[in-house]
Formats: C-alpha cells, structure tokens, sequence
C-alpha cells in the first residue's frame, strides 16, 4: 500500500497497538497534503533508506498530543515556497534515528527542521538536520522545542538564514545534548 495508506491504517487503529511501517519507495506528497498522526496513535516508520519529499505541503508530517511516532533509515526533505516549513510539526514523541531532515524556505517565512510543541517529547539520535531560509525575513530552525523534552545524541545540526535568525536548537526548556555539532550561521 502507500504511505497515505498505512497513516489511515494507524489511525484508523482501535487497539493500543504500534503499527509497523517500511518504505518501498521514495514517497512524494502532493501539495497542500501531509502525512498525519492522530492523538493517541503509534506508529514506527522505517523509511529503508527512501525518501519522503515535500513540497509546499507546510508539513511533511504533523503529529497531535499523545501520538507517539518512530522514524529511522531515511531522508525527510521539505521545500516550502508559500508558507512555514516544517520537516516534522509534533505535539506527541517523535524518535528520529539514522535519519537525514533537510528543509528549505524560499519564501519570507521560517523553515523547522523539527518543531516540538505543547509537551512534545523529541529523541533524535546519529541524525543530520539542516534548515535554511534563503529569504530576508524567513527564519531557521534545525530543531525549536517548546514546553517538553528533547535530547539529542550523536548529531548534526544545522541552520542557516539570510537574516539574522538562524537557530541549530532553540528551546525554552532543559534539554540533554552528547555527541556531535549545532551550527547556526545568518549570511
């Protein structure tokens, strides 16, 4: 099936089970779709080494409060040219292994690579994130975690802006960093 699919399947899900997703195939969203997780859903998403790729879509995907969501093996790459970007927008967990997140905004908006909101628990480990805003006004966010927990092992964190707001991690909480490097550059 598709990924659409296997989301619908997840939510769709009555039991407190996880559902177990492996890519096949590189996936790209249609404009103004993105792949959703509803509260209280589990997924994990083995993206085996594809690429899910999206395209003025605002996310790539959105999570809502007490989803949990796992992603490992694969590439998340958004380019947004209307509106804010966001590589993952999560209000559940989100673990992200072994994975590369790149975002780019050409429009004068902000561009997340992650984007943890409203008691978010965020994991990510051995991964590359890269945002940038190639705009005057648009902003850059490798990682923004509001109001939960993140930790962050063995990564690469980037963000870059044609402005002076340029953010490798920005949050207004504690959070645990080991491994790696967080670079925020304005050109």
């Amino acid at each position: 099936g598709t990924l659409t699919e296997a989301f619908t399947a997840a939510n769709a899900n009555e039991e407190s089970t996880t559902i177990y997703v492996q890519l096949n195939e590189n996936v790209i969203s249609e404009e103004n779709k993105y792949f959703s997780l509803q509260s209280n859903k589990s997924m994990v998403l083995d993206l085996n080494e594809k690429t899910i790729s999206s395209s003025d879509s605002i996310y790539c995907i959105y999570t809502l409060s007490g989803s949990s969501l796992a992603v490992k093996n694969g590439t998340i790459t958004v380019n947004e040219t209307k509106n804010t970007g966001y590589g993952f927008f999560v209000k559940g967990a989100l673990t992200v292994e072994n994975c590369t997140i790149n975002a780019k905004q050409t429009s004068n908006n902000s561009v997340y690579g992650i984007n943890g909101r409203e008691g978010s628990s965020l994991t990510v480990r051995n991964s590359s994130i890269t945002a940038k805003s190639t705009e005057s006004s648009g902003s850059a966010y490798g990682i923004y975690a509001d109001q939960g927990t993140l930790t962050v092992e063995n990564c690469t964190v980037d963000a870059e802006s044609s402005n002076n707001r340029a953010y490798g991690i920005y949050a207004n909480q504690d959070i645990t960093v080991s491994g790696g490097s967080i670079r925020a550059v304005c050109t």
